[in-house]
């Protein structure tokens, strides 16, 4: 989970890894000191590294995976905020559980604006 401290950053890259269930490619990670660094889009990692900086923060590891939104939206759309809570609207009730848990377990400090939207839209439908 975000926020938490290690001595040692590979361990963290590690325990990333294993609970995304993905291969070291999907992680990305930027190191203050300029050591290292890997990130598969560039605007994301920028947006990363100035909010490192401005936190003061060593060493951020995230989840570095390609969007694969349109494959699993049921029109084949491309991501929106509005085609997002229509995706999960159309799910079914474990479907929404999972996507709940997922935006509620995230650190407070990850704000999105399809977080936002989530928290404060009712993505339920009155009737499933």
């Amino acid at each position: 989970m975000g926020g938490i401290s290690r001595k040692d950053s590979n361990e963290a890259i590690c325990d990333l890894r294993c609970r995304e269930g993905t291969t070291l490619k999907n992680i990305g990670f930027y190191y203050a000191d300029g050591s290292r660094k890997k990130s598969a889009d560039e605007e994301s990692f920028e947006r990363i590294r100035a909010w490192a900086t401005e936190k003061k923060i060593d060493v951020v590891i995230w989840s570095d995976l390609e969007s694969n939104f349109q494959k699993k939206s049921k029109n084949r759309e491309p991501f929106s905020i509005e085609s997002a809570l229509s995706h999960i609207q159309a799910l079914n009730a474990e479907g929404k559980a999972k996507a709940a848990e997922y935006v509620w377990r995230a650190p407070e400090f990850i704000e999105t604006p399809l977080r936002r939207t989530l928290q404060s839209h009712p993505w339920f439908p009155k009737h499933s």
